[in-house]
């Protein structure tokens, strides 16, 4: 079970708002958008024991993802969202009991304190639109020309997930890209 808050879905009251596409949510009710897992080795992070994709974020935060038994030992978890970047559990987190509950809440719980404060809450910041790990210039290029042809739906360029891509997007990703937003891992 993981509590997690992205910078481009946050509603403001520690809540995400739902992923929309040009007709309205994308998915049912509660569910904010997907997500992709990973349980990387605790000895050697470059070791990606295990990954689930497709996993139902809850508009709560919440995501509930079942590991096979297998994997019973220490993990980092990594979570990635389609334009956010990659944030890291600050430490191997056991897997030795049935349930495992992560909060990526608190600087000290995600690896180099890799997280925004927004009203109160730290989310995962928004606008790694190419995935590459770092929010840059390419990033706020592929945003740019989106907005230039007024594109819109359920897309990796539209960072605030609103269906549109406006300002809003290309605020999070110019400012973002402007502090040198990347990902930290160990």
């Amino acid at each position: 079970n993981l509590s997690v808050l992205f910078e481009g879905l946050f509603a403001g009251d520690g809540t995400l708002r739902q992923a929309h596409d040009e007709t309205g949510p994308h998915f049912e009710p509660g569910i904010a958008d997907l997500i992709t897992i990973e349980l990387h080795n605790a000895n050697n992070y470059g070791m990606v024991e295990y990954f689930a994709s497709g996993i139902e974020l809850h508009t709560s935060g919440l995501a509930t993802v079942n590991i096979p038994a297998e994997f019973n030992e220490s993990y980092y978890i990594t979570v990635k969202h389609r334009n956010s970047i990659e944030t890291t559990s600050s430490i191997p987190v056991s897997f030795a009991s049935t349930d495992v509950i992560y909060a990526f809440n608190l600087p000290g719980k995600v690896y180099a304190g890799n997280l925004r404060l927004l009203n109160g809450y730290y989310t995962i910041f928004g606008g790694d639109i190419n995935q590459d790990g770092i929010i840059d210039t390419g990033d706020v290029t592929l945003a740019d020309n989106d907005l230039s042809i007024y594109a819109s739906g359920y897309l990796t360029t539209d960072v605030n997930c609103d269906g549109i891509l406006d300002t809003a997007d290309i605020t999070i990703v110019d400012n973002n890209s402007s502090a040198f937003i990347s990902a930290a891992t160990p």
